[in-house]
């Protein structure tokens, strides 16, 4: 006994960490795609996923609470009989909702892929008729069982009023009675069989054609988003259908494999949401800024000196991330600008250093035509010299023949007159010679 008390309190501690799950991913879901528009994907699809959470919502307030209550009291049913029935009645029309909203999230992304060019807006009635489509699906069920129990009594739940215990849904009479296996099957295969069938084809189909057409990451993720809400609802949902084939709604005479198949089942109440946030940008980071601003309003908004401290500490960092930014921004500045110094130094001095060698190239050339220059110039002054020599000499033998012994005093003046005109005249080609060999 103590050892059925703890699996029960186990059990509701795990539902009802999956209700706090549901409600709060499914609601933010809904306030992040109305109010936000963070999922970024066509409004057909935005509408099924809104629709999927509003069915987890109601799933985890209509199904969840109750067996919670049961889970923390021992097993005992606490609402009566007339919950019992009502309960009975609709408790797996949830899941029906959920099997055909994926079903047509699926088709919708399907179509979408095949015929990218096509305009594939869809209307308000469009989404309306999707809504009150699979409602009808939802109730069709329950209306069976409602009215087999309240109205042709062909059916009843049974209530254990000593234990105050909700057993088992059965049927006491009526044509449901003789044709119960076959309509049991018939509901089985309707509801389940053909949407798992569909839902693996199709998104099979998925799978291949996001492979080999979509090039786009976007286009992929959109994809993998319907891909992993049909796998993660089908492997949830599959292990508990067919405990619940074999077993049907009897909880207290079935294994204990039919309770962990349900525990199990009630992951894809909650699991949404974590799909989303992982597969789409947008709506992962509004999730973060939410919680960050969640976290701060209500957690640390109570503590006034904890949020200054807090502003400080994030100023600090704040300034001390910008300072090292701004010091690694002109650390990096500075090494360009030496390197640009560097090579443009490097630059000027090969240059200078090249137009050195130039001009010295250029002063040897000069200095060499000057020397040769020089040269030739000594040369035609020491001819010129030995020339006006010579002319001195032949002068002045002239003159010592002129003024032999029977030469006249006017005749010697005479000589001495020409002999000095001479000399003069070789004077000044020698000082005028001189004076250019100077200048030179």
């Amino acid at each position: 006994m103590m050892t059925l008390t703890w699996i029960n309190r186990l059990s509701g501690i795990y539902t009802l960490l999956v209700i706090l799950l549901d409600l709060t991913g499914n609601g933010f879901v809904i306030f992040a795609t109305v109010a936000r528009k963070t999922i970024k994907l066509d409004k057909m699809s935005v509408w099924i996923i809104q629709n999927l959470a509003v069915v987890d919502i109601a799933n985890a307030i209509f199904v969840l609470v109750p067996a919670t209550t049961t889970y923390f009291s021992d097993g005992i049913w606490m609402m009566g009989s007339f919950i019992c029935n009502l309960i009975f009645g609709y408790k797996y029309s949830f899941v029906i909702g959920n099997i055909f909203l994926i079903i047509i999230l699926s088709l919708n992304k399907m179509v979408r892929c095949l015929f990218p060019l096509r305009n594939l807006v869809s209307t308000r009635r469009q989404r309306l008729s999707v809504s009150i489509t699979v409602l009808i699906l939802m109730l069709i069920g329950p209306a069976r069982k409602l009215y087999a129990v309240f109205i042709s009594k062909t059916a009843t739940v049974r209530f254990s009023e000593i234990h105050s215990s909700c057993i088992a849904y059965e049927v006491v009479g009526g044509i449901e009675q003789a044709f119960r296996p076959s309509l049991d099957k018939l509901m089985l295969f309707i509801f389940v069989v053909i949407p798992v069938i569909v839902l693996v084809t199709v998104n099979a189909g998925l799978v291949c054609f996001a492979v080999r057409s979509i090039k786009r990451k976007v286009n992929r993720k959109n994809v993998l988003i319907v891909i992993l809400v049909t796998l993660t609802f089908v492997a949830t949902f599959v292990p508990f259908t067919v405990q619940y084939h074999k077993y049907g709604d009897s909880f207290h005479e079935a294994p204990p494999s039919m309770r962990i198949g349900l525990l199990v089942g009630f992951i894809s109440s909650f699991i949404n949401p974590f799909i989303y946030m992982a597969t789409n940008e947008t709506f992962r980071v509004f999730t973060k800024r939410s919680i960050a601003w969640i976290f701060y309003s209500f957690v640390l908004g109570p503590c006034a000196c904890l949020q200054r401290k807090i502003r400080r500490v994030s100023t600090r960092v704040t300034t001390r991330v910008s300072t090292v930014r701004v010091m690694t921004r002109r650390k990096t500045q500075s090494t360009l600008n030496e390197g640009v110094v560097q090579a443009s130094a490097s630059y000027s001095s090969k240059e200078r250093r090249q137009t050195e060698k130039t001009k010295q190239i250029v002063e040897r050339e000069q200095d060499k035509k000057s020397e040769e220059i020089r040269a030739m110039l000594r040369k035609n002054r020491v001819a010129m010299d030995n020339s006006a020599n010579k002319d001195l000499s032949l002068l002045e033998d002239s003159q010592a023949k002129k003024r032999g012994p029977g030469a006249s005093v006017e005749d010697a003046a005479a000589v001495d007159t020409t002999a000095e005109h001479a000399t003069g005249e070789l004077l000044k080609k020698g000082g005028r010679y001189s004076g250019s060999t100077r200048s030179s």
